[in-house]
Order: C-alpha cells, then sequence, then structure tokens
C-alpha cells in the first residue's frame, strides 16, 4: 500500500476503535477497505468488454464462473493481483459485481490474516462455480454481509448506492437523439425505435448510479472506475447519501 492508502487505512481503525462493533466485524470492514483501495479493476466500456483472468475464470451464458481448475477463494484473490508483462489482461467488471467481489475479497483477507482455514474452505463451498453475486442465495445479502436501507450511522467498510438524479432524463434525451439518427438514415419508425433502444442500452449501462465504499470522515471511494488504480479518485460527500 502507498503511503496515502496506509494514512486512509489507519483513519479508518481509528474511527471504528470508537464504533461499537465486535473486533472480528472491526477487522474484515479494515480488510473491505484494503481491498477497495488496491484492487487493479477497471471498469468495461462499448470497445473493451467484461473480462477475467482465463487461468482462474470462464465465460458462460449467465457470466463470469470460477474455472474448473480453480477456487473462488484463488480466483478472486487473482483479480487484486497486478499483473505486468505476462499477458493476463486487467480486469474489467461492471460495478455492482465487483463491489460484491471486494466484500468477498475482504473476508477472504480476514480468513488470510487470522489463519481461518475452515473459513476459506466454507467460502469456496457456497461460491462454487456461479456467478457472483446474482446466482449466490440471495445474492449474499443477510449472508456474506447485511443489507440497509438507510445511511444513517454509516461507518467505514459500508457499501454505498448513489443514485444518479440525472439518469432517467438523460436516457430519454439520448434514446430520442439516436430515434431522430435512425430516421434520418432511413429506418422505419419501429426501426429506429429498435435501434434507439439497443443504443441506449449501451451508451448508459452502470450510469443509474454508483456503488461507493465509506472511507470515514464522510470521504468515499469508488470500487470499480473507468481510470487506473494510481489514478483512481476519492470524493467528499456534499449531501446526505440516498439509496
Amino acid at each position: 500500500m502507498t503511503a496515502d492508502q496506509q494514512r486512509l487505512l489507519t483513519r479508518a481503525g481509528e474511527i471504528l476503535s470508537q464504533a461499537k462493533v465486535n473486533d472480528a466485524e472491526r477487522q474484515i470492514r479494515l480488510q473491505v477497505i484494503k481491498a477497495t483501495l488496491t484492487g487493479t479493476t477497471i471498469r468495461p466500456g462499448d470497445d473493451s468488454p467484461e473480462m477475467r483472468n482465463p487461468q482462474h475464470w470462464t465465460l458462460t451464458n449467465d457470466g463470469f464462473v470460477v474455472a474448473p481448475t480453480s477456487t473462488p477463494v484463488e480466483a478472486i484473490a487473482d483479480l487484486w493481483i497486478a499483473h505486468e508483462n505476462d499477458g493476463i489482461p486487467i480486469p474489467r467488471i461492471r460495478c455492482y459485481k465487483y463491489s460484491s467481489l471486494i466484500l468477498v475479497q475482504g473476508i477472504i483477507q480476514y480468513f488470510h490474516q487470522t489463519g481461518n482455514q475452515p473459513g476459506l474452505a466454507a467460502l469456496n463451498r457456497l461460491i462454487g462455480h456461479r456467478p457472483i453475486p446474482n446466482a449466490l442465495p440471495n445474492c449474499g445479502d443477510d449472508l456474506l454481509w447485511k443489507q440497509r436501507y438507510d445511511c444513517t450511522n454509516l461507518l467505514p467498510g459500508d457499501q454505498v448506492w448513489f443514485n444518479n438524479p440525472f439518469f432517467d432524463q438523460g436516457r430519454e434525451t439520448l434514446r430520442e437523439e439516436y430515434y431522430q439518427q435512425a430516421l434520418q438514415a432511413g429506418k422505419t419508425p419501429t426501426e429506429a425505435a429498435t435501434t434507439a433502444d439497443a443504443l441506449i442500452e449501451s451508451a448508459t449501462a452502470g450510469e443509474e448510479g454508483s456503488n461507493v465504499f465509506l472511507l470515514g470522515d464522510d470521504t468515499f471511494v469508488r470500487g470499480a472506475t473507468n481510470v487506473a488504480r494510481l489514478c483512481r479518485d476519492s470524493f467528499q460527500r456534499r449531501e446526505p447519501a440516498h439509496t
């Protein structure tokens, strides 16, 4: 970790030491923050689809699953390894999926830290070779983590969803532009509507909002982003968060 990352982690530890949580939860939260700060994953785009290390992951019709020759603990931990010139692609994962993987990686790191081999084995059995988190029981809610529906008394390590208040309006504006362009290109109204719908899905994927993690002192950081790790930005909360 860099000096700045260590400073953020230390500050989170100070805040958590004053919170009414047990030591295990405190340590897991710190590991979640560490996973958030040290990840190498970036967001996919139109010209760069989702991608993971083929040595550990297999693409199926339902999405990426752990390869038959790997275990979930190995495959997830590999997402945090910075492969330099070995030909392994930089992971590209959608925000929701990656945020869930960050939470799981925090648990993995905690189990490694405490030497909890039964815990690691239990994670391997739970996840198996299924898409994460969609194929997990209840998508992992109230199993690996607890879901809340308010943003009061947040603690470092909490994952928070920030809704994009401009999404619906912007989406409809773009849809109309695509529709008119298709009409001008000679398509029928029905064909133009179909074209606009397809284009808008690609153009606005992932823009509904942002999954972020609280570091402490009202400072949040994104999980997957569209820039490299060294350029990852954090931002200050100016208004109360909404779920």
